[in-house]
């Protein structure tokens, strides 16, 4: 049994890693993270003060990930090797949330 638990516990923590949510957040419904730009935007509304985060990927394209948030409105912005300049992501979002 305690094999067992092991075993899960691997390989819950190995999912979790290769994880598409960056941000690790854990609803849907009611995002209110940095999450909450890409998921729900509607998680925006709920004060949590200003944060941001940085994420790079070690893959093949080099990806990172920016995102910001403060008062009701983030940005999420992607480069990768092929994104030229500041002006030039890959991928963006911007959302806009009230209570």
């Amino acid at each position: 049994m305690r094999i067992i638990l092991q075993l899960l516990f691997i390989s819950m923590t190995i999912s979790s890693i290769f994880a598409q949510d960056i941000w690790g957040g854990v609803s849907v419904a009611t995002p209110d993270n940095l999450n909450a730009i890409s998921e729900n935007p509607a998680g925006l509304g709920i004060g949590r003060g200003e944060q941001s985060g940085s994420y790079i990927k070690f893959d093949s394209l080099y990806t990172n990930s920016t995102s910001y948030r403060s008062d009701g409105i983030g940005f999420d912005l992607t480069y990768n090797k092929f994104s030229h300049g500041i002006f030039n992501p890959k991928d963006g979002n911007v959302g806009f949330g009230a209570s």
